[in-house]
């Protein structure tokens, strides 16, 4: 079975999004401006990405590699569940206590309120391909439940002062190892993984 693989993109001092919840500028490589652009339609639909060749080569890797999306039922509410299609075009699985949103009725998600449980879900649907996963609280709550194999982090070259975290509170240590890296255009792409 693949990882689960918390992946986000950050601000150099660790921040997922600014305040009020502003992604723009931890996304701005998603919104290349100039020459050699090139439009990057998301599987999911709803979005064109305009990407560097570079950034746009990294990004079509991730789309290939997610076979399932894992979240958090804050998450899931906040971005009304993607509408039941997630831009990468990947089942989701939201953990959530209560089950589904009063009204869903979209089979496309399916929804388990045991946490174990749901990341063995998503990893069963994925095969082979790894898990995404993003959130702040969420990501934290599978790192302290020693759930989380690895964390991608697109580190962009900006410091926002204040906004929303990476990783929250948490109450264990975890240790990395090396991490990979590689170099996009205005993003650097970190992936580490989790020692056991």
């Amino acid at each position: 079975m693949g990882e689960l693989i918390a992946s986000m993109s950050v601000s150099l001092d660790g921040y997922i999004a600014g305040p009020g919840h502003d992604v723009s500028e931890v996304f701005a490589w998603h919104q290349a401006e100039g020459e050699g652009v090139v439009e990057l339609a998301v599987p999911g639909g709803g979005f064109t990405l305009k990407l560097t060749e570079k950034n746009a080569a990294w990004f079509r890797r991730q789309i290939e590699e997610v076979g399932a999306i894992l979240c958090g039922r804050g998450l899931f509410d906040m971005v009304g569940g993607w509408g039941g299609s997630h831009p990468v075009g990947a089942p989701i699985v939201c953990w959530s206590r209560g089950g589904a949103p009063e009204g869903w009725t979209d089979e496309r998600v399916t929804f388990v309120e045991d946490l174990a449980e749901a990341v063995a879900v998503a990893k069963k649907i994925a095969g082979d391909k790894y898990v995404g996963t993003a959130g702040s609280r969420f990501v934290q709550r599978l790192l302290d439940a020693g759930l989380l194999d690895g964390v991608e982090m697109s580190v962009v070259p900006v410091v926002l002062g204040d906004g929303i975290p990476f990783f929250g509170h948490g109450t264990t240590t975890v240790h990395f190892g090396p991490p990979t890296i590689e170099a996009g255009d205005g993003v650097t792409h970190l992936t580490y993984r989790v020692r056991r």
